[in-house]
């Protein structure tokens, strides 16, 4: 039997004037059919069924009035597809376009397998997001903390810096929130041309605060209450005499405190207090103007150790 081999990677251009690889097809003993006209045939064929751009190896051999048409190499597997088509039922100018049309139909089946069996693509896993920048501080075992520390607190009228030691304690309360007391002790001095005023103040306070994370510190974030007892002394010179003020004073503020994460037990932390004056508590120069006053906005920081039980 005689094999003719024709090697159709020929290259025909498309519409837009770029090649296009036709693979390759193989007779064996189809010297009866015009070669020329079953490749015409075949991918006139391809371009109506939309398979002009597949990869393939097709193998047509005849023997007597029958040809087998073969897909040897195809990305359907390792199974080639074939079939069969009696030429002697017809015209012997009709059995080329017979055989592309079955090559075809051969190949377009053997591409809907491949669609069939080939696995959906997968689709990207989604990036993780991103932690957020504040969240609630998940406790296992709120503990209370102890609290010492120092302060300083800019205040009054003319504006006075204040120094201070501060003793506190904060206590966890349901979910997030903490409440936490203090008790201070601060003291300054006022330089005015008429005497020089020294301050005292002693106060406690009382904050409802709620405890965040934003790795890698702990935030606390609340209201305060601020309360206590000013003394104002005027140290005057000869011959003016200086005087003793005192008297109850109040003050409402907001408490911001950073904490880095440490041991279990071990807090240090680092706060902001600001606020303005409720109640004050004013100095006047002969029950006239007024030479110092425990009143309007402050300002103050604080750092703090304590121990967690």
């Amino acid at each position: 039997m005689k094999t003719l081999r024709l090697a159709l990677l020929a290259f025909a251009l498309s519409a837009s004037g770029t090649a296009r690889a036709k693979s390759a097809i193989e007779l064996d003993g189809c010297d009866p059919l015009d070669r020329e006209l079953l490749v015409e045939l075949f991918e006139l064929e391809l371009r109506t069924l939309k398979l002009d751009q597949s990869h393939f190896e097709l193998v047509v051999s005849c023997e007597g009035e029958s040809a087998t048409i073969r897909v040897l190499q195809a990305v359907t597997g390792a199974t080639p597809a074939r079939t069969s088509v009696d030429l002697s039922r017809t015209a012997p100018e009709a059995r080329e376009r017979l055989v592309a049309l079955a090559a075809s139909e051969l190949l377009a089946q053997a591409e809907r397998e491949r669609r069939e069996e080939a696995p959906a693509p997968q689709a990207e896993p989604a990036p993780p997001p991103r932690p957020p920048l504040f969240v609630a501080l998940p406790r296992p075992k709120p503990l209370p903390a102890l609290l010492v520390g120092a302060s300083a607190t800019r205040m009054g009228d003319p504006r006075t810096v204040l120094w201070g030691a501060l003793l506190g304690m904060q206590a966890p309360l349901p979910g997030p929130l903490s409440l936490g007391v203090d008790t201070r002790y601060a003291w300054g001095t006022t330089e005015t041309p008429l005497a020089s005023v020294d301050w005292t103040l002693l106060s406690a306070a009382i904050e409802l605060a709620v405890e965040g994370l934003a790795d890698p510190f702990t935030i606390t974030l609340g209201p305060s209450l601020r309360g206590g007892w000013v003394a104002l002394e005027a140290q005057a010179e000869s011959p003016a005499r200086g005087d003793r003020v005192t008297g109850p004073w109040l003050a409402g503020a907001g408490v911001l405190r950073f904490a880095p994460q440490l041991e279990r037990h071990v807090l240090l932390f680092a706060g902001l207090e600001v606020g303005c004056v409720l109640v004050p508590v004013r100095g006047t120069v002969d029950d006239g103007p007024t030479l110092v006053s425990a009143d309007g906005c402050f300002v103050g920081g604080s750092a703090c150790a304590g121990y967690r039980f």
